[in-house]
């Protein structure tokens, strides 16, 4: 006869699923739906608070070598049988290759990210893609309430910015003649940063390109120069949080591994 009743089954669920999901648990990435994740200064951590719950319980998980095949050492913790399967790092990149059947309004929101910033960073001219591609994502990111112009001006922009630094370096930049004239004046109007010239050039056309956004979201989507004058005087001050916030949410993370109890997270 089975003595255990429905409350000791529900404790011994409960405790494999912290052993399950302690285990399942790994640096560097760790698990941003456990509780105890944050991140410090960009870094993801813990203090291990899940196997100091188990400890108290009686269970031990600690760390420790593990002695393998061929005299090969390791150090951890070795699965239990529960695990079926550990944690899977979120891929925004497979995503994107799965839904490129799919129509835009059907694409997850994090591979229309990922499409704005392959299209945008790509030379224009040379793109596989309309410019009326582009405002079509555009617009359905919109339609999802997301401040797109946020996410263009923080995470966009510095990819344009780049990929035109990338040309001008490497004297490729033959259809850019307004640019490879502000490369070169701007040199030489700002000597006293020689030795950064090309990363100083980045960040100054990821600045001026986050600012055509707010009067010629064309200009920006073709990568118009600005004067040069301008771009070599120009302060560096744009900075969107919120925008690399989103950003990272939607391109690192999967939607479903979100706090919902983050003040940060809305509607999207």
């Amino acid at each position: 006869m089975d003595t255990i009743g429905d409350d000791d089954r529900i404790e011994r669920l409960r405790l494999q699923a912290l052993v399950s999901f302690s285990d399942a648990c790994t640096i560097p990435r760790l698990t941003p739906a456990c509780p105890y994740y944050r991140v410090d200064a960009g870094i993801p951590r813990c203090d291990e608070e899940c196997r100091s719950v188990l400890s108290g319980l009686g269970v031990d998980r600690a760390a420790r070598d593990v002695a393998v095949l061929g005299g090969l050492v390791m150090h951890g913790t070795p699965l239990p049988i529960e695990v079926a399967a550990g944690y899977t790092p979120f891929d925004a990149t497979r995503q994107l290759l799965l839904e490129q059947g799919e129509t835009i309004g059907q694409r997850s929101t994090g591979t229309l990210f990922l499409q704005l910033r392959s299209h945008a960073a790509e030379t224009p001219g040379f793109r596989s893609q309309p410019a009326s591609f582009f405002f079509e994502v555009w617009g359905e990111l919109s339609r999802r309430t997301i401040p797109v112009e946020k996410v263009l001006s923080a995470a966009i922009a510095p990819a344009m910015a780049a990929s035109i630094v990338r040309l001008l370096s490497a004297g490729m930049a033959y259809d850019l003649p307004d640019w490879q004239k502000a490369f070169k004046a701007a040199r030489a109007m700002r000597p006293e940063i020689a030795g950064s010239y090309e990363a100083w050039f980045q960040d100054q056309a990821a600045e001026w390109l986050a600012r055509l956004l707010d009067d010629d979201s064309e200009g920006f989507l073709n990568w118009k120069a600005p004067p040069v004058t301008l771009l070599a005087n120009m302060p560096v001050s744009l900075t969107e949080d919120e925008g690399q916030w989103l950003w990272d949410r939607f391109t690192q993370a999967h939607f479903d591994d979100w706090d919902a109890e983050s003040p940060e997270l809305r509607t999207w």
